[in-house]
């Protein structure tokens, strides 16, 4: 699930400074990760599928958001998904432990 780890990262890293008017690729962007952590919450076991699930949970529901965002709200909506995004992580790092 290492790779998975990085992935999450590298998806933040990648996608942080996208504009309002880039908020589609910013949403498919962080789908790919939260369909990661859905195929990978299903193959765990115990603490860390509830770990994972919990990742998976919240950036759902982070990326529910992205389309009702305005110009305004954007950059808070973006905090919540890199939020989630570092959550992922830090199931991912606790799952490969």
């Amino acid at each position: 699930m290492s790779t998975a780890t990085a992935n999450a990262t590298e998806t933040w890293n990648s996608i942080k400074d996208y504009s309002y008017s880039q908020r589609s690729e910013f949403a498919a962007k962080a789908n790919e990760v939260a369909a990661r952590l859905e195929r990978d919450t299903a193959t765990a076991k115990g603490a860390t599928a509830t770990k994972l699930a919990e990742a998976r949970d919240e950036l759902r529901m982070a990326t529910t958001e992205i389309s009702a965002a305005t110009a305004d709200t954007w950059n808070g909506t973006k905090d919540r998904v890199g939020h989630a995004l570092e959550k992922a992580e830090s199931a991912y790092k606790n799952a490969a432990e």
